[in-house]
């Protein structure tokens, strides 16, 4: 006995109800196939209990909503009348994910807003940059690790052990964590500002220019973060290929990006400071090893060739 229009029709009970204005008329939509008897069975499911698989349904979606998109989840309701339970229905609704995983309902978040949901963009155009913005960190939240790479505090100790050549020769690679934004609004600082208030203020105007944000996985507290990062250091950044290379190649390159003279003295107390920083941040992660030790070309386990 086929069961795919039952599956359907509870689904849309489940989904659409009690909206739906009437079920014999939902039922007739989305699940045709359904014969007289297997309608009758499913508009006889007591209102009580649909009410609480309706609920329990729309709860979990609402729950991980909140994990990866919160801020836009406080902002949709706040800006664009959105609540909560509704945000959920609708992206369930209308914007259905295929899998279980939360980078995938990101994703889907971005898609309602710029599809079904569009119109609580129109009322508020920042929610899009945030959404955007949360994406990014969920991805970053998710990346994988570099195996066989040092901590910050494992890189700190070999920078002061090793002479300056042997850290030098030590590999690199932009963490499979990092993600670069573009925003339209300023709303990293608009979260910011609500983080330290406990009050979202106006949504903020349109930038002269966008500005890019750079996300990466911390490597202490395992959360992403966003860093402002000056955009020639973030463009030597992008370049990265995904392929390990030498710290001293990216000393050549940073010099350049960050306008500093080759012959000033402080130079490479500079750079390892700044190496230091990236990797405390995770954007970049440290093998110390040497290029002739192994093969330079073949990607460190965690990073994608190529990507």
């Amino acid at each position: 006995m086929p069961y795919a229009d039952v599956l359907r029709g509870l689904k849309a009970l489940f989904l659409e109800q009690p909206e739906a204005q009437s079920v014999d008329v939902l039922l007739a939509s989305r699940a045709p196939g359904l014969s007289a008897d297997e309608r009758r069975v499913l508009t006889s499911i007591p209102d009580d209990r649909l009410s609480i698989y309706v609920g329990l349904l729309r709860e979990n979606q609402a729950t991980m909503l909140d994990f990866v998109a919160p801020s836009t989840v406080e902002v949709m309701d706040r800006f664009a009348g959105v609540p909560r339970r509704e945000f959920a229905r609708a992206t369930l609704v209308d914007t259905p994910r295929r899998t279980s995983r939360l980078r995938e309902l990101s994703q889907r978040v971005l898609d309602h807003l710029t599809g079904a949901g569009r119109a609580a963009i129109e009322r508020c155009p920042a929610i899009l940059d945030l959404a955007r913005l949360e994406r990014a960190q969920t991805e970053a939240f998710y990346a994988l690790d570099v195996e066989g790479s040092l901590s910050p505090p494992e890189f700190a100790e070999r920078v002061t052990e090793a002479t300056v050549e042997e850290v030098l020769a030590f590999l690199y690679v932009v963490t499979p964590s990092v993600r670069i934004v573009s925003l339209e609004r300023d709303v990293l600082q608009w979260r910011d500002q609500r983080t330290q208030t406990g009050s979202w203020a106006e949504p903020p105007p349109l930038l002269a220019q966008p500005i890019e944000v750079l996300v990466a996985r911390d490597p202490h507290s395992l959360q992403p973060a966003s860093h402002r990062i000056a955009p020639s250091l973030l463009e030597l950044l992008r370049a990265a290929d995904g392929q390990p290379a030498t710290l001293e190649s990216l000393a050549e390159r940073w010099i350049e990006a960050s306008n500093t003279s080759p012959d000033d003295e402080q130079a490479p107390a500079r750079f390892f400071e700044q190496a230091a920083e990236w990797v405390r941040s995770g954007i970049v992660a440290v093998i110390a090893r040497p290029v002739g030790e192994g093969s330079s070309s073949e990607a460190p386990a965690g990073v994608e060739s190529g990507s």
